[in-house]
């Protein structure tokens, strides 16, 4: 089984790539995968012309069984991959369209409208799709996609795990010592990020030993910067932009992950990452998260973000150490059972299998 799989550059710093760089090397064990990398690490011109030629050599030298599109549910993305896709069936190929980030805008402009015909002229005649939310899916649908639609998730790389306890981690809790809380996003208003502050700074100033740690970079860094020495002073760590080994580093050592972003999500993959190595999450019911997160098991979902409903959640797992350990226990237990590489790329080869025979 050959497959034609359109991806960014594994190095790039985004959510498709972090994917590709979990579940890859586990498809390549079941199938022939034959990347061809879209976008550029660096700004030029001339990319969406170079990545239209590079994908036609590649249909035509490798000769794929089937071809995997990656779009984000964005205007550009969806016309560059529906030129991809019309290139592809004119060769008679199938093809599996894996719909990553959603934009509701984007989604409703495909409603109505010549995005919405385009849609359905392309990509909305895919063999089969896979999406990360119900929600999404039940839209598919009333768009006339007649095709079957596979709930898929974010992954987890499988060596995120390597070397991790968590009857280590359950032990080295103690409510009775700092509470280390983690944000790790982009550093932009609509995540969270001064919400989360002014939640830490009330519980400080309730006598808590909070101690926040900020993992990101964006546009409200030098901001946020200035905030937090306000409200937190020696009660706050900025770390930058973290990867690889920093940023496991980050969610080990850490007992809480905070997310109370207003941002329109597919699936948060650092939310997944922070469930399997035990870190209980409050976050925001957004796109894929309402699927499975179960709310006063893995952490709490948030209806509405204020900065005293952040400090509330906080301070229930600040000062019940039991309840942390259940809720860390159970997130990891559910995370690490679902959400890594391998178990991602095991589904995903399933779903090659099924469009090859014909029973999509």
């Amino acid at each position: 089984m050959r497959v034609l799989l359109t991806r960014p550059p594994l190095p790039a710093v985004s959510g498709v790539s972090a994917f590709y760089r979990a579940v890859e090397h586990h498809i390549a064990r079941d199938a022939e995968v034959v990347p061809v990398e879209i976008g550029s690490l660096t700004p030029r011109s001339f990319h969406p012309l170079r990545d239209q030629l590079n994908y036609r050599g590649a249909l035509r030298s490798i000769e794929p069984d089937l071809v995997h599109l990656n779009p984000s549910l964005t205007a550009r993305s969806l016309h560059r991959d529906g030129l991809f896709f019309r290139r592809a069936k004119k060769r008679g190929l199938p093809v599996l369209v894996h719909i990553h980030g959603w934009e509701d805008h984007t989604a409703d402009r495909i409603e109505s409208g010549p995005l919405g015909r385009f849609f359905r002229r392309t990509l909305g005649r895919g063999d089969a799709f896979v999406v990360l939310a119900e929600e999404f899916r039940r839209r598919l649908i009333s768009w006339g996609v007649n095709a079957q639609v596979h709930l898929g998730t974010t992954a987890v790389d499988d060596g995120l795990l390597d070397g991790f306890s968590i009857d280590a981690k359950l032990s080295g809790f103690s409510s009775g010592s700092a509470i280390r809380v983690l944000f790790l996003a982009r550093i932009e208003r609509d995540k969270g990020i001064y919400e989360t502050i002014e939640a830490c700074s009330q519980l400080v100033g309730e006598g808590l030993p909070i101690h926040l740690t900020v993992a990101g970079d964006g546009s409200e860094m030098a901001s946020v910067r200035a905030y937090a020495a306000e409200k937190l002073g020696s009660c706050v760590t900025f770390l930058g932009f973290i990867l690889g080994e920093e940023k496991t580093r980050a969610l080990r050592e850490n007992d809480l992950y905070v997310l109370p972003t207003s941002h329109a999500e597919g699936m948060p993959a650092s939310v997944l990452e922070a469930m399997a190595l035990g870190l209980p999450v409050i976050t925001r019911p957004m796109g894929g998260l309402r699927d499975f997160f179960l709310d006063g098991e893995h952490g709490y979902l948030m209806d509405e973000i204020d900065p005293s409903t952040v400090a509330s959640l906080i301070r229930k797992l600040a000062v019940d150490e039991d309840l942390w350990k259940k809720m860390s226990g159970a997130a990891h237990r559910y995370a690490s059972s679902r959400f890594l590489g391998s178990q991602v790329a095991a589904h995903l080869v399933e779903v090659y299998r099924t469009i090859i025979g014909g029973e999509a």
